[in-house]
């Protein structure tokens, strides 16, 4: 999937062995992504976020859509629906590995 159509989307920290997830740094449990990174501490590709300075891993998020839904990874169909609502693209418009 192209990385660049998250920007904008909302996300959340994941859940670990049961547990609330913690807080991003701004002290909210949903964030705006801003831009993506590579996470300086990890090595792996990361968020940046509108809200605070913060970096997450992608892998320690879930993407929301419009209704604050989580996007499950596997959910392909709905992730592009997601994608392609916020762009004003048509399916039509773009190849699948494009997304």
């Amino acid at each position: 999937m192209n990385t660049k159509y998250m920007i904008g989307l909302k996300c959340k920290k994941t859940r670990k062995r049961g547990k609330e997830p913690k807080p991003f740094k701004s002290k909210s449990k949903i964030n705006t992504i801003k831009g993506i990174t590579v996470n300086p501490n990890t090595d792996l590709p990361a968020f940046t976020f509108e809200e605070d300075t913060s970096c997450v891993d992608f892998r320690s998020v879930i993407l929301l859509d419009d209704d604050l839904e989580e996007i499950g990874q596997s959910d392909i169909a709905r992730q592009r629906h997601v994608i392609l609502k916020r762009t004003g693209d048509t399916a039509k418009q773009r190849k699948p590995d494009e997304l």
